[in-house]
């Protein structure tokens, strides 16, 4: 479950307490049980807005063409706004045990270093403890 995976969740947990089916993008991996692992969640509902490729600073969110990632069926945007957190164990579990989340495939290596590189662009409006987990080595 490495940095850059894409993981489809047929019950994301929302921040307004609902849940549905959603793909996100790990940002961060956790080295042992006490951190949690950081995901950005994606969005294909553009609204008919047009973006420019790769990060849209004014809108905390990462472009991806279509043609850039097989697993996106549209074009999308990975939502940099709010950040969420997953526990090793309801990660793990969610994988394995109660199979509500499905790794779908790597983030292409160029594509997660500019959508890292987008995140310090954005820093401020990042939460310190996220920021820094994100940017460790």
């Amino acid at each position: 479950m490495p940095k850059g995976d894409i993981y489809y969740h047929l019950k994301f947990p929302f921040s307004d307490g609902t849940c549905g089916i959603k793909y996100f993008i790990v940002l961060f991996e956790p080295s042992n049980d006490k951190e949690p692992y950081i995901v950005a969640k994606t969005t294909s509902n553009l609204r008919g807005k047009s973006y420019s490729i790769g990060c849209n600073q004014n809108l905390k969110a990462f472009y991806v063409p279509q043609q850039n990632v097989q697993v996106f069926h549209s074009n999308t945007l990975i939502q940099l706004h709010e950040l969420f957190e997953f526990s090793n164990l309801e990660f793990t579990n969610g994988v394995n045990q109660n199979l509500v989340i499905q790794y779908k495939q790597a983030l292409p290596p160029i594509l997660f270093s500019q959508l890292i590189n987008c995140i310090k662009s954005i820093r401020e409006d990042v939460s310190v403890k996220h920021y820094e987990m994100i940017m460790r080595k």
